[in-house]
């Protein structure tokens, strides 16, 4: 026999606790919150002035990087060829994976497509 709120298949109505959701009850009953995104909102402002505040955003990236700054070194590799894939399968045998570069090398290596294979 069956306690009550327990379903055909024996699982308690409500979850494990019984307060959870009913069947039929939604999580979210009103909905997502009205009003702006984050999202939207951080587009317009930087689309304004014909794009003119993203234009200096990455003129900064670049210098940043130019100078050294490793985080925007890879957010620049990362946004232009895409993330370093985690498994070591995933390249060719006979390529290198990014993370197995050295942060100095890696900055070299930038250094050099900055500067047009001039070294210094």
């Amino acid at each position: 026999m069956r306690a009550a709120g327990d379903t055909p298949n024996g699982t308690q109505l409500g979850g494990c606790t019984g307060r959870g959701f009913m069947p039929g009850q939604s999580g979210n009953p009103g909905g997502r919150p009205k009003g702006p995104s984050l999202t939207r909102l951080l587009r317009e402002a930087l689309d304004a002035d014909d794009g003119a505040a993203a234009d200096a955003i990455v003129q900064r990236v670049i210098a940043s990087a130019k100078g050294g700054n490793f985080k925007h070194i890879k957010l620049i590799f990362d946004r232009i060829d895409g993330p370093v894939q985690a498994q070591r399968g995933a390249a060719e045998p006979d390529t290198v994976l990014t993370a197995e570069i050295s942060d100095d090398d890696l900055i070299r290596i930038a250094h050099l497509a900055v500067n047009d294979g001039e070294s210094g």
